[in-house]
Order: C-alpha cells, then structure tokens, then sequence
C-alpha cells in the first residue's frame, strides 16, 4: 500500500492510496481456495471443484469482496499512519478503472478528501468570566 498526501490546505486534506495488483491478487487466490472444497455446482461433486472453474465462476464477486473490504481497512490504516482525526467520514473517489481493477490487470488507487478536526488546547472554565446584560 502506498500512501501519498496530495493536498494540505487549512483544515482539509487530499490522500491518495494505491494498493498494488499483487496483493489483491494473492487476497483473491486465498478466498477461493477457502471457498472450493465448499462450493457444490452442478456437474461435480460436492467439494470436488476445480480451484480454476471456482475462480472463473465466481472471481468477480470475490474480487468486488475484496476490494470493498480493502477500500474500508486501508483508508483507516492511511488516516492512522497520518494521525489524522477527521472531522466527517471521508469522501472516496476511485482512480483506476474498476472494470481492469476487478479483472486483476490494475493497481486500485483512490483519493480521499476530508475535513480536520483542529488542534486546539482547552481552557479552564474557572478562568472565564461573564458579563449579563442589563435593560
């Protein structure tokens, strides 16, 4: 995962992730060897299908699993590498093509664009006076 902070303006903030081929590739390859031995389709037996057919059956759902849980674990790590406390979730916009991205050929990249909680130090409130206003 790489993470780069493209805009620091004030209060907001613009991140970008990229989360490499790679690594999505080798999450998917692990999901369907979890799944095969359970999977039942017509023409084999019942845990007996071919690692390959799962895949081509079934690689798109997985990969879309997959990069929604990505999206959600690694847009947290990127805020808490950055120590970044924001004020509202943040908005995603997603950079690469999905369709390439689902089909293994492309990196995921997306940009984050939030607002900031400011850093502020508290007072004590025995130190603050008020003044009523009298008719």
């Amino acid at each position: 995962m790489q993470v780069v902070e493209k805009s620091n303006e004030g209060l907001s903030r613009v991140i970008a992730v990229t989360i490499p081929v790679a690594e999505l590739n080798e999450k998917l390859e692990a999901r369907v060897k979890e799944v095969a031995p359970q999977v039942k389709l017509k023409g084999f037996r019942p845990g007996k299908v071919p690692v390959a057919h799962v895949k081509k059956t079934f690689g798109r759902e997985f990969m879309g699993e997959i990069i929604n849980a990505e999206l959600n674990e690694t847009s947290q790590k990127a805020l808490d590498e950055a120590k970044i406390r924001p004020a509202a979730p943040a908005e995603m916009k997603l950079t690469s093509d999905m369709d390439k991205v689902i089909a293994g050929q492309e990196d995921l990249a997306y940009e984050m664009s939030l607002e900031i909680m400011p850093d502020f130090t508290p007072v004590d409130p025995k130190t603050l006076t008020l003044e009523r206003p009298t008719y």
